[in-house]
């Protein structure tokens, strides 16, 4: 067999010039027979990807059955004494009993601290790859622990699902107005002023770069991964959000969005049983992602964000591990100590849904965000900004 040719990855402008010479060796080497000019492509092709490409090697299939180790050796030699020690005890006078029963005994004790030396080894080394899984891919190993059988098919009528998204999203409070809290006071006009120029081309690479090729499509039917794969449309796209950046106003396309069922638990039937999910525009979410990076970086600057409190959110900070790793040592000290912990989960109902609107946009005012930012934009029905 011939040996294995590393080709490159596709899309890979190596294909483009590949393809080129390949085409001008044969039209200048290809000669005689029908037979004999499909054996010289062949082998002209292979020669010159073996020669600009490589070759991978080739990895010896061999399967080598797991050895023991040392400690499970000596678990296994203890096994078989203590075993022929029973079978001699059978036959052995009353004297030599009284000796092998205090010689089994201690064969039995050392049994059992190998056997929790081993345990221990083995659920270690079980949980450094769980880490291991975790720091590779979170959202897939957090799915595979947590993850429950959740199916169904939504049988209300539209009637129905429409009246219980307008019960559920609708704000009645919006209007209102509302008192300043005690405790919250005054912020310092910023030192940093916040960048509210036009997106720049690097950002928007940025924000398309890091997204992921595999999400859902928009009502568009565009997903990331059309933008990944054409930096010219890209580009083109980048004008676009350019101008309606110093527009001020969002598309009436944006404000649209495709709404999905996620079942929540396994025989979902009822709206109440399903999560919403709304996708949004590709271009919507990109415009908008470069916004909250420079929202997050003016609030970070000018000391607005409390870091050591607040984790989620903020560049730099692994905020679920250091969570997790407190309570994980809390945990801890308290099954080592035997003492009390009390643990409490919430689950807001509705997190995002029932923040009133004119919260938001207070919390802009607050923290003095310049008015090309936070509106008004031209939201029928609403005065709401980014």
């Amino acid at each position: 067999m011939k040996e294995r040719i590393k080709w490159p990855k596709m899309p890979n402008i190596e294909w483009v010039s590949f393809d080129k010479d390949v085409d001008r060796i044969l039209e200048a080497t290809l000669a005689g027979t029908a037979e004999r000019k499909v054996n010289c492509l062949t082998e002209i092709t292979y020669n010159l990807a073996k020669e600009r490409f490589g070759t991978i090697e080739r990895k010896l299939n061999i399967k080598a059955g797991k050895q023991p180790n040392r400690r499970e050796w000596e678990i296994h030699n203890i096994r078989q004494e203590i075993n022929s020690l029973n079978r001699r005890y059978k036959t052995s006078s009353a004297e030599e009993r009284e000796g092998i029963k205090d010689l089994t005994g201690c064969l039995r004790e050392r049994l059992c601290r190998l056997r929790r030396a081993e345990r221990a080894r083995k659920r270690s080394k079980e949980k450094e790859k769980r880490r291991a899984q975790f720091i590779k891919d979170p959202y897939n190993f957090t799915r595979s622990l947590l993850g429950e059988a959740k199916s169904g098919n939504l049988i209300t009528p539209k009637e129905d699902v429409e009246a219980f998204l307008k019960e559920t999203h609708r704000d009645l409070n919006s209007r209102l107005p509302r008192d300043e809290h005690p405790e919250i006071g005054t912020t310092e006009p910023p030192t940093i002023i916040l960048n509210t120029n036009g997106p720049t081309w690097k950002e928007v690479q940025d924000v398309v770069k890091k997204a992921r090729a595999a999400s859902a499509p928009d009502p568009s039917g565009i997903p990331y991964r059309v933008y990944k794969k054409c930096p010219k449309l890209l580009r083109r796209l980048w004008k676009l959000l350019w101008r309606t950046w110093n527009k001020g106003t969002v598309p009436t396309s944006w404000q649209k969005a495709e709404g999905c069922f996620v079942p929540k638990e396994e025989g979902s039937s009822n709206i109440s049983q399903f999560r919403t999910i709304s996708l949004l525009s590709v271009e919507c979410k990109i415009i908008f992602s470069v916004l909250a990076k420079r929202m997050t970086t003016y609030l970070i600057e000018n000391g607005y964000v409390n870091t050591s409190v607040q984790k989620g959110g903020i560049p730099g900070f692994a905020g679920c591990l250091e969570h997790t790793g407190v309570l994980s040592q809390m945990i801890h000290e308290a099954r080592s100590k035997k003492s009390d912990l009390t643990v409490v989960w919430l689950d807001l109902a509705n997190a995002y849904g029932s923040i009133p609107h004119d919260l938001i946009r207070t919390a802009l005012e607050h923290y003095h965000i310049p008015d090309h930012i936070k509106g008004p934009y031209h939201i029928p029905g609403h005065q709401t900004g980014a």
